[in-house]
């Protein structure tokens, strides 16, 4: 195994409908494939980063339930350490429904369950220790625990560890991140996300406010153009590589393990852009926690430039 890293935050099931437009109310429409599987912003987050090579320790919440029992049992089948894990008996674990289009792109409909729940409480301060960087994903869901979430990246920075965010998309629109923004290292916003939250329509303006709010280093999700990565020192554009997606779920979660784990190795920010491309861009072949590419399989995508 590589490095030690913690993965805090949201995870659920994805019951994936493949192949769909978005049905009307009354109408009932087939789909060609369906996928059940682990999922949510960090649980990607924690199965892509194992799949590269990383240990990788979850917190976060389940339900007493078959689908919680469900992600537990896979996180262990990939290798993630399930100790920091509470399991609500009384809950029913989290469920999104991903409607996806024949281009890939899709829709989602979600029960947050036991996520929302999610408190400083909960946070084993072992889960910690000996890790190298600590990944909060879903930051915009966990209702619980978001005011204390500046305080948790606070004390992993005083302890040495590097830290990244991943906002998600906020239903509430209110994009009150920043004062987490502060204890960052790394912010992995998508184009939607940090045009939303800057209010700024170019994305290198959108990325150079973010930065002045405290990360290190920004890097915008961009999907079918790649990614945007801005520092105080630079600013680069790094092309997608072109694949034919089958479903998008996921990806941007792929892409966050592939530029942390270069990231971690102490690799330039380019490098860094073009693992987190290469991963996005291979999730999208495959629906489910499954389809994560391994490094291998990354390494072979950057070598070749194409599929």
């Amino acid at each position: 195994m590589g490095n030690v890293l913690v993965a805090l935050g949201d995870v659920n099931i994805d019951m994936c409908m493949v192949g769909s437009e978005q049905p009307r109310m009354g109408q009932e429409i087939l789909v060609k494939n369906m996928v059940v599987s682990p999922a949510g912003s960090t649980g990607y987050f924690a199965f892509a980063i194992s799949r590269l090579g990383d240990e990788c320790r979850f917190v976060g919440r389940v339900g007493g339930d078959y689908f919680g029992k469900l992600i537990l049992d896979e996180m262990k089948s990939f290798g993630i350490s399930t100790t920091y894990v509470k399991v609500d008996p009384d809950t029913t674990t989290g469920v999104t429904v991903s409607i996806v289009s024949e281009n890939g792109e899709r829709a989602l409909i979600s029960f947050l369950g036991p996520t929302e729940l999610l408190r400083i409480s909960d946070i084993d301060e072992r889960a910690l220790r000996g890790a190298r960087h600590l990944h909060i994903g879903g930051f915009a869901l966990l209702k619980a625990l978001h005011d204390s979430v500046p305080q948790i990246l606070m004390k992993a920075r005083q302890t040495g560890m590097t830290t990244s965010l991943d906002t998600g998309w906020d239903p509430s629109g209110r994009w009150d991140v920043a004062e987490a923004l502060q204890w960052v290292n790394i912010f992995l916003p998508n184009e939607e996300e940090a045009t939303a939250i800057t209010g700024e329509k170019n994305v290198t303006r959108a990325a150079s406010k973010l930065l002045a709010k405290g990360p290190s280093t920004v890097a915008v999700k961009r999907g079918a153009l790649g990614c945007t990565v801005v520092t105080r020192e630079q600013n680069i554009d790094v092309p997608p590589f072109k694949v034919k997606p089958v479903d998008t779920t996921g990806a941007g979660d792929a892409f966050n393990a592939g530029f942390i784990h270069r990231f971690l190795r102490g690799r330039p920010l380019q490098e860094c852009a073009r693992y987190g491309n290469a991963a996005g861009a291979l999730k999208t072949l495959k629906s489910g926690c499954r389809g994560l590419p391994d490094l291998k399989a990354v390494e072979s995508l950057i070598n070749k430039g194409h599929l």
